[in-house]
């Protein structure tokens, strides 16, 4: 894609994001392959009185470039006068936002405002084009609402004055960020005008932008809102649509790598102690979905120094890093396969996925790669599915990092055969797992694996009941000991005296024995 006299080498543009597409962010976007970036939102008001805040926000790097420069305004004669102070920040061209939907910006008849006033707008861009040499790019929503749709209208407006592209996100100003962007908005634009077109809006994954680009014929699309805590997306997104193959997202420790380089290249432009109270609006991005990140979200928000904040984050990645390499290990078999930790059928629910997917139209099934059937295949999966697969790779990392002892007797007793015996072996291990910590979820979530592993050995039916009394425990709901009265109760209705006249339930025996004599004399004179 060409603007003006600027080659733009990949199909991937940053937005611009107020508050946050700084220049360390657009830095951060750029080194992981978007071909564009976009100064954030500068008022011709404040350019016009030479507003230090305003000014600052032109600052950029040249390892930046291509950089564009946005501005907003509605007022003709400023705008003519900030292009030419936004042109001695030297950028490679000039954007004007016709599509802020904000209600401070569009009450000054600013922004997607200029929607509604198309004259005013042609003034606005003429006068902008005149003042400068270089390239003036326009972004737009679709209209102000439904009943005032004119995208198409200001596109050929904007190529015929001389700009150099149009953005177009397909959404009202009365919708905001609501609804489904109208893609075929874009599509309409394209058939319009020979100027590039960006398409924008519900860019979330790799597949988005390649659809994007297939149906509307856009030249090149801008990630905004899921470029938050995740510049992999534009990596990922470039090499989807060179090679049709997902590059996997990002590990624990990956994503904190690059925050900690966020941060450096914050700190370079704001220092410190601005950088790091910056720092945490971004963190909830990063660790979004991870294990404990609530618990790191209010640690950093403790932090006032950078070395603080790396210490901690390197105290995290540690054993997370562990957990991922654990749950891509073969040490407890696939995590497809139909027996796992809680006995869920998990292939049958694959079964049933594919045949959802082969009902979908051939049409749609044959442009997908086979990581894309794969995916789909995972989305349509119920969601106990889902859940299985969770906690199947949670207690593979728990037992292995925390619990090594427990999980050395699992290795042993699995090859034992499956006698009373080793049953009472199975319990006391768990028992004592329980017992060191009742508090520590790792321990207990590990006596909860051994006993899920041992439910495809056994054949007495209290497996299953124990484990859900393992899961009762686990949430505070019933003590050890109850628990134990409960498992002798199963013993006795299966009869199994073996297991009933176990030194597992020796220090019960005597009170349950004795309970039951009372009970017996207490119907038998009743009955008289």
């Amino acid at each position: 894609m060409i603007i003006g006299n600027v080659t733009i080498e990949s199909k991937t543009v940053l937005a611009p994001l107020a508050g946050i597409s700084d220049s360390s962010f657009r830095r951060l976007a750029r080194s992981f392959g978007a071909g564009l970036v976009f100064t954030e939102m500068v008022s011709v008001e404040g350019l016009l009185r030479r507003n230090r805040p305003s000014l600052r926000l032109l600052h950029f790097t040249e390892e930046e470039r291509p950089v564009g420069a946005q501005l907003f305004g509605s007022c003709p004669e400023s705008a003519e006068v900030a292009v030419r102070v936004a042109e001695e920040f030297r950028p490679d061209f000039i954007d004007f936002n016709a599509g802020c939907p904000v209600r401070k910006v569009v009450k000054k008849e600013a922004g997607a405002a200029l929607l509604r006033d198309l004259k005013l707008l042609e003034e606005i861009l003429s006068r902008m084009i005149e003042a400068t040499e270089l390239p003036v790019t326009l972004k737009l929503r679709s209209g102000w609402d439904e009943e005032s749709v004119v995208v198409v209208e200001a596109s050929q407006l904007a190529e015929s004055l001389g700009c150099g592209a149009v953005t177009v996100h397909p959404r009202t100003q009365r919708q905001g960020f609501s609804g489904n962007a109208d893609w075929d908005l874009i599509a309409r634009v394209k058939e319009a005008v020979k100027i590039p077109v960006i398409g924008n809006g519900d860019i979330k994954t790799p597949q988005d932008a390649k659809r994007m680009l297939a149906e509307t014929g856009c030249d090149a699309v801008m990630i905004g809102r899921a470029a938050l805590g995740n510049p992999w997306i534009f990596s990922r997104t470039n090499h989807y649509l060179k090679t049709g193959r997902l590059l996997p997202g990002p590990t624990i420790e990956e994503k904190m790598q690059v925050f900690l380089k966020h941060v450096r290249l914050m700190t370079e432009e704001l220092g410190e102690d601005r950088a790091i109270r910056r720092m945490r609006s971004h963190i909830g991005w990063y660790i979004k979905g991870t294990p404990h990140a609530s618990s790191l979200r209010r640690r950093v928000f403790g932090i006032d120094n950078y070395d603080e904040l790396e210490g901690v984050l390197q105290e995290y990645i540690r054993p997370m890093s562990l957990r991922e390499r654990v749950r891509n290990s073969s040490a407890f078999g696939l995590v497809t396969e139909s027996s796992t930790a809680f006995g869920a059928n998990l292939s049958r629910e694959k079964e049933r996925a594919g045949a959802i997917l082969r009902r979908r139209s051939e049409k749609d099934q044959g442009v997908w790669s086979n990581e894309e059937k794969e995916a789909e295949v995972k989305t349509l999966m119920s969601p106990r599915y889902q859940e299985m697969l969770n906690r199947w790779s949670e207690y593979r990392y728990l037992i292995l990092e925390h619990s090594p002892k427990i999980y050395q007797s699992i290795q042993m007793l699995l090859q034992a055969s499956m006698t009373n015996q080793t049953v009472v072996r199975f319990l006391s291990e768990i028992e004592s797992a329980l017992s060191q910590a009742p508090e520590d979820g790792c321990r207990v979530s590990a006596a909860l694996h051994v006993w899920g592993r041992l439910k495809g050995k056994v054949k007495n039916g209290n497996k299953l009941h124990f484990l859900y009394f393992l899961e009762a425990f686990k949430r505070g709901k019933i003590p050890i000991e109850r628990v134990k009265h409960m498992l002798y109760e199963l013993a006795q209705k299966q009869r199994n005296e073996e297991l009933v006249n176990s030194r597992y339930f020796e220090q019960i025996r005597p009170r349950r024995e004795e309970n039951q004599q009372i009970t017996s004399k207490a119907t038998s004179s009743a009955g008289r």
